[in-house]
């Protein structure tokens, strides 16, 4: 091919840009494959990290043939106690009559003291049965300014009261029913609202029950407003 006089640089450069190119190629090439120097921390490729493996339940009691269900570490036990739904309800009838009757033993009181007490031998209590299913009461004694000679605002709750009050003669003991063991009414006392004691323009008294056997307890209250709360229910299902 020839070449006109004054375009001869076209192909020369042409040239040139091919052994520049096939230079570029062979020694990024050997770059490649260099060996690491000497002394120099061997590099590892990262690989990418593999799924996490499925977590296997630990849970043995519970059998695939069984409907599909949610199953939680704080599922509620089966009912232990076996009480009937009617005796349930009499239970919280009872604890509902217990605080109403001490409602209106601190109303009493207040007309001709002007102030209330956590004295239940002031509040003229006494067990109308010889097994208890509740516990009722206060959680904090209230200690009055002027307390009466007789006034010993220990004595605040099922507890104390019957500790130190054993039966008359001819009388069967007092005794707690499963419902009303293993508990005091200080483990109930976060549910308390105005401190579960009395002052002298107040009171609020707390009732517990376990009704099912489990470590939770029906719990409820009512101050001297006459507001009476259902404050925990046992029976209602753990999410």
């Amino acid at each position: 091919m020839r070449v006109r006089r004054g375009y001869w640089f076209i192909p020369a450069l042409a040239i040139l840009g091919t052994l520049l190119a096939l230079y570029l190629f062979f020694h990024t090439k050997e770059e490649q494959v260099q060996p690491p120097l000497p002394g120099a921390p061997a590099v590892t490729p990262i690989a990418p990290p593999l799924p996490a493996p499925a977590k296997a339940s630990s849970d043995s009691a519970v059998s695939v043939t069984e409907p599909a269900r949610a199953v939680t570490a704080t599922a509620k036990k089966p009912f232990p106690l076996a009480l009937t739904p009617e005796q349930i309800e009499a239970i919280r009838t009872e604890m509902k009559v217990s605080l109403a009757a001490m409602y209106g033993a601190e109303k009493s009181y207040f007309s001709e003291y002007g102030r209330y007490t956590t004295d239940f031998n002031q509040l003229g209590y006494s067990p109308e049965r010889r097994e208890i299913n509740i516990k009722t009461g206060f959680v904090a004694a209230y200690q009055p300014e002027n307390p009466l000679k007789t006034e010993d605002p220990r004595f605040m709750s099922f507890d104390e009261f019957f500790s130190e009050y054993p039966p008359k003669g001819g009388q069967d003991p007092l005794k707690f029913s499963p419902s009303a063991e293993g508990f005091r009414l200080a483990d109930v006392s976060r549910f308390c609202r105005q401190g579960c004691t009395a002052s002298e323009s107040g009171f609020e008294i707390i009732s517990a029950s376990n009704l099912d056997g489990d470590p939770d307890l029906d719990v409820w209250t009512i101050n001297e407003k006459k507001e009476l709360v259902h404050a925990f229910d046992d029976l209602a299902p753990t999410q």
